[in-house]
């Protein structure tokens, strides 16, 4: 079960490392690197693409793959693209299965919950789920961080059970701190987690609900700590947006067919059926809560706490880059874990319980297999409500039919018919989802370096060497000036999401790419209709000086950049001729598509 994820990450080892020619990097990655690089060579903290702006984000996860760079001499791509994906791959699911057995006290329950966490992912009988899993190589904080709070997820299991020894609030402390420092979506799932045990302790009067309570306040007080000093008291760009926010998703998008003003039935349909594909895998989970003898042990309610805060914030929240849905795949561990307790428990029940799961699995691959037979894929059709709803109930009625007749035919030994086919349909609906899963694995990856010097995103070989050679021959708190802000074409309303110079130089650059900065991501005053990824740059007066230079160079600009730190200029050769630096700059290092010059002080 701990090698599932391995499907996912080995794929990612398709993103480009060395290339020749031009390629296209995923474009938050550029942004992991040069973060990477900050945390390795400098201290304060700045956002390394827009040099003056103080560092108010999740970096945990960077200095980490900084200090292995260091450690391991390695070079900080290299640790970032490939050594992270395949180690995280595997410690997260293993330590998924580790919390699982710790918590129910069942072998079975530890593989089952990693299989439940990585592979089998959203229910899709609509050809539009995207498959993923709670960890992906696309966001090295996700994974980094979701390793953390199982240790953290453990710690306060051990604690509530009376199983640790005196000191364990200070290991507890150190990591509340590490894991909310890595993701900021972790601590406000453990918080919801705690809040609904210490309610589930109360109602039950278990003995360990004062001991829940600490351990509610401190993780509560912990967030908030790191939200005043180490977020800088900024929101990233949440906001608050009820439900509608789910029509960007693929399936709303499907049945909405991108209408952003879809209409009440429209949303209603959205919000359920997204729900629906979401946790109808994790039904098991009703299996700890309805029996008697763990009704009443709020670790379950811990769990499910952590799933309702998941939900919570794909329905309530909203976020440019659709990030509240970082909260969900973070949730998404826990909710796994409980579910397979309760199917554990479920299964426990029949003294088959092998043939019993086997059967359900078949029920459940047939039933998803039939209905996307079926029905073409509803985004390449007239999208609708009423098709996504007879997709899904086909699916439905196949699977209590077969589960029926299944519980009547297959010698599970249950003396209840009714009960081993409640059974045979909880496996059904958890296995489901694998068959995304699976198509999502197998599916043909994106060739990221059949690309242009005109697609947006691509960078040339070329234009890596000669912002290595900065890095090579350049002092750590030198900065760069470079000609290019945007992903694309050089346009008002740009992808500002550069960070290319920065990322493979590991300098700071006076301005590049300024989104997900803090005054990016909240958008300039009167700015408030567009995306924080092209908003206008706040400091109008510094960008002048920066792109003027570069049009007209002159000593008394010069002047200005050298007290500001600048000492490189790196120049993008394929978007015009080379601008005259003569008496300003002398040209250090030239390939067919970049040069770079250094910055001449005064005499």
């Amino acid at each position: 079960a701990a090698l599932l994820p391995s499907l996912t990450a080995f794929r990612f080892f398709d993103e480009p490392l060395r290339w020749t020619g031009w390629a296209v990097p995923y474009g938050d990655l550029p942004y992991h690197l040069a973060l990477s690089g900050e945390v390795a060579h400098r201290w304060p903290l700045h956002y390394p693409q827009v040099a003056a702006e103080s560092l108010h984000y999740h970096w945990f996860a960077h200095a980490w793959i900084a200090q292995v760079s260091e450690v391991s001499t390695a070079p900080l791509d290299v640790v970032l693209l490939r050594f992270m994906p395949a180690l995280i791959a595997v410690a997260v699911p293993v330590a998924t299965a580790a919390v699982a057995l710790r918590i129910s006290g069942r072998p079975w329950a530890g593989p089952i919950a990693a299989a439940m966490a990585f592979a089998f992912v959203d229910l899709d009988v609509w050809h539009v789920v995207r498959a993923r899993v709670p960890i992906t190589p696309l966001s090295p904080t996700q994974g980094f961080a979701v390793l953390l709070m199982l240790a953290a997820l453990a710690l306060l299991v051990l604690r509530w059970r009376d199983q640790t020894p005196a000191g364990s609030l200070v290991l507890l402390v150190l990591l509340l701190v590490l894991t909310g420092g890595a993701k900021g979506a972790t601590l406000p799932v453990l918080v919801c987690g705690c809040a609904l045990a210490a309610g589930a302790a109360f109602r039950f009067r278990s003995r360990a609900r004062w001991r829940i309570v600490r351990d509610l306040v401190l993780t509560a007080v912990t967030l908030l700590v790191l939200v005043l000093t180490l977020f800088g008291e900024e929101s990233g760009g949440i906001e608050w947006s009820p439900i509608r926010p789910l029509i960007r998703t693929g399936l709303g998008e499907a049945i909405a067919g991108g209408d952003g003003d879809a209409g009440a039935l429209t949303l209603a349909s959205v919000t359920v059926l997204t729900l629906v594909s979401l946790f109808i895998g994790a039904l098991a989970a009703l299996g700890v809560l309805a029996e008697p003898r763990t009704q009443r042990d709020p670790i379950g309610w811990l769990l499910l706490g952590c799933g309702g805060a998941g939900a919570g914030a794909v329905l309530f929240l909203d976020h440019p880059g659709l990030s509240q849905w970082y909260f969900l795949w973070t949730a998404e561990v826990p909710v796994s874990i409980l579910a397979a307790w309760g199917l554990v428990l479920v299964l426990e029940r029949s003294s088959r319980p092998v043939m019993l799961a086997a059967t359900g699995a078949v029920v459940g691959v047939i039933a998803v297999s039939v209905t996307l037979g079926l029905f073409v894929p509803l985004a390449t059709t007239e999208s609708s409500s009423l098709r996504a709803w007879s997709a899904f109930s086909v699916f439905a009625a196949l699977t209590v039919g077969l589960a029926m007749v299944a519980a009547r035919v297959v010698p599970t030994a249950s003396p209840r018919a009714v009960t081993t086919a409640l059974s045979i349909m909880l496996v059904a609906v958890t296995v489901a989802g694998i068959v995304p899963a699976v198509q999502n694995a197998t599916a043909d990856s994106p060739d990221l370096r059949t690309a242009t010097a005109t697609t947006p995103g691509a960078f040339h070989d070329g234009q890596v060497e000669a912002a290595r050679w900065i890095r090579d021959h350049s002092g750590a708190d030198d900065v760069v000036l470079t000609d290019r802000h945007c992903r694309g074409a050089e346009v008002p309303t740009c992808d500002r999401r550069r960070f290319f110079v920065t990322a493979y130089s590991e300098r700071r650059v006076l301005v590049e790419g300024w989104a997900y900065t803090d005054r990016g991501n909240e958008s300039s005053p009167g700015m408030e209709d567009s995306s924080p990824r092209s908003v206008a740059f706040w400091d109008q007066d510094l960008l002048a000086l920066n792109d003027g230079f570069l049009d007209d160079p002159d000593r008394t600009a010069a002047r200005e950049l050298y007290a500001l730190g600048v000492r490189w200029i790196f120049v993008d050769r394929t978007v015009g001729p080379l601008p005259s630096f003569a008496g300003v700059a002398e040209r250090s290092f030239t390939t067919p598509t970049a040069a770079v010059y250094r910055l001449l002080p005064d005499d």
